[in-house]
């Protein structure tokens, strides 16, 4: 019979890019048809949200003992409900992407063969752990190649010096490297770049083609909220942005407070503009080509506005998300600010008449701005809302 289940270990060493790779993978994987993606969440986070560090576990040993049951119990719990999906859906191909591995344990020890030991206490071998994967993802840390973006504050917990991290990270893909199907992803691309790699290699395991996603800004007339509150798989946030001092020009920051209900959430985002070819003039022209958000605690928020921007407004905004159609995604900004102007994101997979019939129907369009920077969102909240009615 035809593989219809794949497991797959994403690890590497910290700061990554692990966290924020399984992030857009559970935004993207529902885009693609005819795949169902389940994930086995990384047993020591579960562990210490338990509240259970390693000395309260009698050391590294012991602890790496509940980490490989607790890992293990996450992996089978989700490879029974992928078989049952598998069988209720016989033409889906199911993937289950397991957050770090058994073998991640080796990298805490300073013998393989300490850790080994420990395995043999599961019955397990190196061998036995790497028949478990189909695959191993293992992105190196942003220590190694890429020292100036290697930072503890991106909202995952790790108190690691530089130094320790790359320590970590050569540990931890030496524990895997005989794997295979291992695939190491350096610094040598640009971060979302490095996440377009790890995730064509993840589904190209399934022989998964990824479709390439196209995402069109436009300002529109404001539309009416109730319309769009009846849309299709709608949600609703309310984010306040500050925006921090830049260094770089082709380089936006903020941190946002998002709200969805009554709970406050906080967030570092990066909008990275770089220059590509316009697919219709084939101009090289300056887009936003990334837009990535971390999730943050409130004391690093508290941390990052002594770096907030004063000349720059607080930008107040309502965003819906939302499908038009069956292929269309939508973001869509309400500003504060400017009442009559909203800023549209729309997300598909194929360039067609009729997904951007789809758009223009559904909005009252004033311009397209994919390629115009001079209506990002800091653009927007220096100027107070009025760039949308120029």
């Amino acid at each position: 019979m035809e593989k219809r289940i794949f497991k797959i270990a994403v690890t590497g060493g910290p700061c990554a890019g692990k966290t924020t790779l399984l992030d857009k993978i559970r935004r993207e994987a529902t885009s693609i048809s005819n795949v169902k993606v389940f994930f086995a969440k990384e047993a020591a986070t579960l562990i210490k949200h338990s509240g259970i560090n390693f000395m309260d576990a009698g050391g590294d040993s012991t602890f790496q003992e509940l980490i490989i049951e607790q890992q293990v119990l996450a992996e089978d719990r989700a490879f029974r409900v992928a078989n049952r999906y598998s069988e209720s859906h016989p033409d889906t191909k199911v993937i289950i992407i397991c957050d770090r591995g058994i073998m991640d344990g080796e990298a805490y020890f300073d013998s393989p063969s300490d850790f080994a030991k420990i395995l043999l206490r599961y019955s397990l071998t190196k061998e036995i752990v790497y028949a478990r994967y189909d695959a191993v993802i293992c992105l190196r840390s942003a220590a190694i190649g890429a020292r100036e973006f290697y930072t503890t504050m991106d909202g995952t917990p790790r108190d690691e010096s530089i130094d320790e991290a790359a320590m970590l990270d050569k540990k931890v893909c030496a524990a895997w490297k005989g794997h295979e199907k291992y695939t190491e992803i350096d610094n040598s691309f640009k971060f979302y770049e490095k996440l377009d790699k790890a995730i064509s290699k993840i589904f190209a395991v399934a022989s998964v083609e990824i479709p390439k996603e196209i995402c069109k800004r436009y300002v529109v007339e404001t539309p009416n909220l109730f319309e769009l509150v009846g849309k299709r798989n709608s949600s609703l946030f309310v984010d306040q942005t500050f925006f921090l001092k830049e260094s770089d020009a082709n380089s936006v920051s903020a941190i946002k407070i998002r709200r969805s209900g009554d709970n406050p959430n906080y967030f570092l985002s990066n909008q990275r503009w770089d220059f590509v070819k316009n697919p219709i003039s084939n101009e090289m022209v300056e887009a936003a080509v990334v837009d990535t958000v971390f999730c943050i605690g409130e004391k690093e928020f508290i941390n990052y506005l002594k770096n907030v921007d004063s000349s720059v407004k607080i930008l107040e905004k309502m965003t819906y998300s939302f499908y038009i159609g069956a292929s269309v995604h939508c973001e869509i900004d309400l500003f504060l600010c400017n009442q009559n102007r909203a800023y549209l994101k729309a997300y598909f997979d194929a360039d067609t008449k009729e997904n951007r019939e789809l758009i223009e129907n559904s909005f009252e369009i004033v311009r397209e701005v994919t390629y115009n920077k001079s209506y990002c969102e800091r653009e927007i909240a220096r100027t107070e809302g009025e760039v949308l009615n120029n």
